[in-house]
């Protein structure tokens, strides 16, 4: 069972949701605490190394798996058009 940690940067994202978005992503966070993998909209980042990205409507959720040490870092939840560019 992972546990979930979160960055700066994605309580900020967090806050500046709409509340349909923000029960969504909380829905999310409980699942992590269960699997690495919480929903079938998961994709694996190219070009680096244990970094998934979920989708989440018109947000991509983008979260470190770090798998040796049972933890999930959640980095970002932007707009897909900008999450890429900022992280």
């Amino acid at each position: 069972m992972p546990k979930v940690l979160f960055t700066p940067s994605f309580e900020k994202d967090f806050r500046s949701l709409d509340p349909e978005t923000r029960n969504k992503v909380r829905e999310l966070c409980n699942n992590f605490s269960q699997t690495f993998f919480p929903s079938k909209h998961i994709r694996k980042l190219k070009g680096y190394q244990n970094l998934f990205r979920i989708r989440i409507g018109g947000y991509r959720l983008v979260y470190h798996a770090l798998f040796k040490e049972n933890k999930v870092v959640l980095l970002r939840i932007l707009p897909r058009k900008e999450v890429y560019k900022r992280l």
